[in-house]
């Protein structure tokens, strides 16, 4: 890919990622996600996929810009929120089969490692509805890599999702 292409798709990549009413964030203790109460609905946001937290979101020196839930390759992954699909691909280093979701003009969520993207850009969602099955990049362990961005600037997925309990 020649250095202008390359500029482009960051480019759009990072017009996706940015900048609805807004779900309130909440906190939440429990860095287990239950597979029978994966999807349930809580404030406009659902657990993308059932799993254990692996990694949390980081934004100091060591940065992980969201959360990595892992599970078994091929289970389901969930659109969160309703939305628009915005980018489906491989342009981003790092974000292996990436789904971007654009849910209104605050919010959008990413999810990469995918095994297989099950929907297509421009293609509207439902919350709840199977978007992708789980992968893994570089043979590493299944897991979902899933962000949030709030007017373009990642935060802390755990805020906005269920908790346990409210289950």
């Amino acid at each position: 890919m020649d250095g202008k292409n390359h500029i482009l798709i960051f480019s759009f990549l990072t017009i996706c990622l940015t900048g609805c009413p807004a779900p309130q964030p909440h906190s939440t203790q429990d860095k287990t996600l239950a597979p029978n109460q994966a999807y349930r609905h809580f404030e406009q946001w659902l657990v993308p996929t059932a799993g254990t937290i692996s990694s949390s979101f980081n934004d100091g020196e060591n940065h992980n810009k969201g959360i990595n839930i892992s599970g078994i390759k091929g289970q389901p992954i969930v659109a969160v929120a309703d939305g628009q699909v915005l980018y489906v691909g491989n342009a981003l280093k790092g974000y292996e089969n990436l789904i971007i979701i654009k849910h209104n003009n605050i919010f959008r969520s990413a999810y990469s490692n995918n095994q297989q993207a099950l929907v297509k850009e421009q293609e509207f969602v439902k919350a709840g509805q199977v978007i992708a099955t789980m992968g893994s990049s570089n043979n590493a362990a299944p897991q979902l890599h899933f962000e949030i961005r709030k007017n373009g600037v990642p935060v802390d997925p755990m805020a906005y999702l269920p908790s346990q309990s409210t289950r």
